[in-house]
Parts: structure tokens; C-alpha cells; sequence
């Protein structure tokens, strides 16, 4: 951006719809941190690799995505990993 759309981006208010995603993204990134401070590093990754289940129950319903059955299969190997370190330990 050039100065002239950057003063026309502030004055507009068009940054109000960035707001919330920013503070999302602060505060994921804050316990992020603090998780791994309390945890080994490997459980709270695989823990939060989780996450990518729901996302993909979101596309489905949501977004009515196509190949589901394929993104489903990865993101169960991805739980069968993560499983197999919880129970190494």
C-alpha cells in the first residue's frame, strides 16, 4: 500500500473487520506458549493437531466441501499418531 491507500484504509475504518481475527490469533498464539511451557512439546503439538478433526467437520457442514472421506482419512492418521505417542509414555 502507498501512503494514499493506507490513509484511505484508516480513515474508511476498513481495519475494524481485522480486529477480531488479530485478537483470535493473539490469544491462540499466547496459550500456545504457555502450554508448552507446562507440557512436553510433543503432547500439546499433538493435542493441537486435533483441532484439524473439527476443522474439517466445519468444511462439511458448513461449507459443504467435497472429498471429505479423503481429508477425514488423513486427519484420523493424524489422531492414530497422536494416540500412539500418549500411549508410548
Amino acid at each position: 500500500m502507498g501512503k494514499k491507500e493506507l490513509k484511505g484504509f484508516i480513515k474508511e475504518r476498513h481495519f475494524t473487520g481485522l480486529i477480531a481475527p488479530g485478537i483470535s490469533f493473539s490469544v491462540m498464539a499466547a496459550t500456545h506458549m504457555a502450554a508448552m511451557s507446562l507440557t512436553k512439546v510433543a503432547y500439546m503439538i499433538s493435542v493441537k493437531r486435533l483441532s484439524l478433526i473439527i476443522g474439517i467437520i466445519y468444511g462439511y457442514v458448513l461449507f459443504r466441501e467435497e472429498n471429505i472421506k479423503t481429508r477425514f482419512l488423513g486427519a484420523v492418521l493424524m489422531l492414530t499418531g497422536f494416540v500412539m505417542v500418549v500411549m508410548a509414555n
